[in-house]
């Protein structure tokens, strides 16, 4: 067992669904529970500056799930989501990256700039 330190840092290009975009991420692994950013406010580039734990087991725990999302009054709006493979962070034990989220159309429905950092 170790610790995920995954750092959401911020996004651009999100994708606009009404009006004002509140946007905000949500991680988890199939057996943790949720963690999630504070919507930022009327905005297609948020910064978060937020950073999450997740206790992880090397030989179990290789994908991350990540989902952006607009903050409504009533219900909230999946903007865009991915499976991400992190089999590499165990490795390397430390990653930045822009995650890519794919889109219905032609366009992205956005990036999210994420720091991985793995503590054995």
């Amino acid at each position: 067992m170790g610790q995920l330190e995954v750092y959401v840092v911020e996004g651009k290009n999100i994708r606009d669904t009404d009006i004002a975009a509140d946007p905000y991420v949500e991680l988890w692994f199939e057996q943790n529970k949720k963690k999630r950013t504070e919507a930022r406010n009327n905005t297609l580039t948020p910064v978060w500056d937020t950073r999450f734990r997740f206790p992880v087991n090397p030989s179990s725990d290789k994908i991350l799930h990540l989902r952006l999302s607009d903050d409504d009054v009533g219900t909230d709006e999946v903007i865009g989501q991915v499976d991400l493979d992190i089999s590499n962070i165990y490795k390397d034990l430390y990653e930045e990256k822009w995650i890519h989220l794919p889109a219905k159309n032609e366009t992205s429905d956005g990036e999210i700039r994420l720091v991985l950092e793995y503590f054995p």
